[in-house]
């Protein structure tokens, strides 16, 4: 069976493989891809959670986060990104993505985030706003949030409307370039499984 998540995931990947695609040379001189100071909205702030009831540490990419009671981890790796879906049987509540990098910097972050702004709102996308984000751990962080309906443009789609929040993010390092997308029925976001493992996620140690 088909599900939203599966979409999103792709989303996800697409996102980092587009930052990876532009980042420069190593040896180069060449400042980042935005030099310029991002305007928007206030920032999406994302309350830490340090515990979940009967859950599970996962750790591997350089991320760490807890996952629920009957949720289980299946990851893959395709052209330098390594993906992994959070799951229960078909139901994926979180699909992180994670990418190495070279002294990725802000700009880099808000690049994803902006492909993953445009390739939500072109998947059935709705009511999707850009914002700067704060989640503990990270150096710096974006998030997408608003509604989809993946039937407007995939007819194998199964499920309805979901809320989506997907964050962009990098490590004090710049080692890593992160995009974990959550999602839950509409209007039942938080206190989601995906909620709550985003809000466990972590650089690890």
């Amino acid at each position: 069976m088909r599900t939203p998540s599966l979409r999103l995931a792709a989303l996800a990947v697409g996102a980092l493989l587009a930052v990876s695609a532009c980042s420069p040379d190593p040896d180069a001189d060449a400042p980042s891809m935005l030099d310029e100071p991002v305007e928007t909205s206030e920032p999406y702030v994302i309350e830490p959670l340090d515990a979940i009831n009967g859950s599970t540490p996962w750790t591997s990419d350089g991320v760490t986060l807890l996952v629920p009671a009957g949720y289980e981890a299946t990851s893959s790796t395709s052209q330098g990104i390594a993906t992994t879906e959070f799951h229960d049987g078909d139901e994926v509540a979180l699909t992180l993505a994670v990418a190495e990098a070279r002294e990725a910097a802000d700009g880099d972050v808000y690049l994803s985030a902006r492909v993953t702004e445009a390739e939500i709102t072109a998947e059935g996308g709705d009511g999707i706003v850009l914002s700067p984000a704060e989640l503990e751990g990270w150096a710096t962080a974006y998030a997408v949030r608003g509604t989809q309906d993946p039937t407007a443009t995939d007819a194998d789609a199964t499920g309805g409307v979901v809320d989506v929040v997907a964050v962009t993010a990098r490590d004090d390092a710049g080692s890593i370039l992160v995009t974990a997308t959550a999602h839950a029925p509409e209007g039942t976001f938080e206190g989601s499984p995906g909620e709550q493992m985003l809000r466990t996620m972590r650089p690890a140690p």
